[in-house]
């Protein structure tokens, strides 16, 4: 997490609590909302509105007992050295499912400092389709400056089923590439807000 305001990792999802939030991602996938926009705003720091398509909708029970669970956030303190709350009762599961489906460059919003992002289903296609790219050495830039120059400094993660991402998304410039034709990305996310200690 030092080295760059990420990291990957296996196994913080368990099989058969990876096998649950798959089944309930494509459970609530029929109260998926259209989340369009063509054009990003002049955010030049942090949330914004950032251009984008997909598919999202809240999580269920189960996403939301991982959220929540005491276990997991003293694991997630643990790893990112910050300490975190949950920013509400669950999060969402996203689904890149149409070719062209992506999300802009962007820093997520005030109260998601830390994001959790499970892969849940990805056919991987060639190439940087898909990806989630992040920017660790433009992280004091603002985004209209990253959004300019879109391919420098920028680093495609490729994550797998079952891997999962920490990231501090408030600072950690980043975005998802356009999936290709056939290509379909299922994650769950989650945020949590940093408790400043006074």
């Amino acid at each position: 997490m030092s080295q760059g305001g990420f990291a990957v990792y296996e196994g913080l999802v368990n099989r058969e609590l990876f096998g649950r939030l798959l089944e309930e991602s494509f459970r609530l996938y029929e109260h998926a909302q259209e989340n369009r926009e063509p054009i990003s705003d002049q955010e030049v720091w942090r949330g914004g509105n950032p251009a984008r398509q997909f598919l999202s909708v809240g999580g269920g029970d189960v996403q939301a007992a991982f959220y929540q669970s005491p276990e997991i956030l003293g694991i997630l303190i643990r790893l990112s050295g910050v300490t975190i709350r949950p920013t509400g009762g669950k999060g969402t599961f996203s689904y890149y499912a149409r070719p062209g489906d992506y999300l802009a460059i962007h820093r997520d919003i005030e109260k998601c400092d830390l994001a959790v992002i499970t892969c849940l289903y990805e056919t991987y296609s060639e190439g940087t389709a898909g990806k989630l790219a992040l920017y660790p050495r433009r992280l004091s830039e603002p985004l209209p400056a990253i959004r300019a120059t879109p391919t420098l400094g920028y680093l495609p993660q490729l994550l797998l089923p079952g891997q999962t991402i920490i990231l501090f998304g408030g600072i950690v410039p980043h975005q998802i590439l356009p999936v290709a034709q056939g290509q379909v990305r299922i994650v769950s996310i989650l945020c949590y807000e940093a408790i400043i200690q006074s």
